[in-house]
């Protein structure tokens, strides 16, 4: 897994290192390659040259302070997950930062490697789940789409034809121009010129 830690205190990010080694010799993390840097330009100059599987960010870094940060982030890793690190007295904003995008955050006083591990492990799931929910409803929508562009009956007559020129559908305004039923006609060799991949309106 490639992480990039956005972090301006070196300790912190140290200790992030540290207690993910340690879960990934006991097999609770896997394989990864963690790089850190200072300051949320850096890290967007970073995300936009490279393939981050992960982001691990401070709400309080030297060119981006508190949720200014996140919303820059957003826009341009919307499908890598997000994950902010915040003081006990950031709760508040921690909630925000999720409402803006990000997957979780965590409070570093209280960083364990457990919670560490479960935070990030269930983070890039849940980015996943989304991921392919996104991609299904896309999917879905493209399908209806082309329902509606090539299926729906309309006023203009539509036939479509198969690669051997035979006739695979016809609608129902196609049927009253030719003067014919498409149960007459579905899978009947079509009669008239027709080019592949164009498509011809019937008027």
């Amino acid at each position: 897994i490639k992480i990039l830690v956005i972090e301006d205190d070196p300790k912190d990010g140290r200790y992030l290192w540290e207690l993910l080694r340690q879960a990934e010799r006991t097999g609770l993390f896997p394989p990864f390659d963690m790089h850190q840097c200072d300051r949320l330009s850096t890290g967007l100059e970073i995300l936009a040259h490279h393939q981050i599987e992960l982001v691990i960010a401070d709400l309080s870094l030297p060119d981006a302070q508190g949720l200014e940060a996140i919303k820059r982030l957003t826009t341009k890793i919307s499908n890598t997950p997000l994950v902010v690190l915040t003081g006990d007295d950031d709760r508040d904003r921690g909630l925000q930062a999720v409402r803006l995008g990000a997957q979780d955050y965590l409070l570093k006083s209280s960083l364990q490697t457990d919670t560490l591990v479960r935070t990030l492990l269930f983070a890039m799931e849940r980015s996943r789940q989304l991921q392919e929910i996104e991609e299904k409803r896309q999917s879905l929508e493209n399908s209806k789409n082309h329902y509606d562009a090539v299926l729906k009956p309309e006023a203009a007559g539509k036939i479509i034809v198969n690669s051997m020129g035979l006739i695979q559908f016809l609608n129902a305004p196609a049927e009253v121009l030719l003067c014919q039923n498409s149960r007459d006609l579905i899978g009947k060799e079509v009669w008239f010129p027709v080019a592949s991949g164009v498509c011809e309106i019937l008027d």
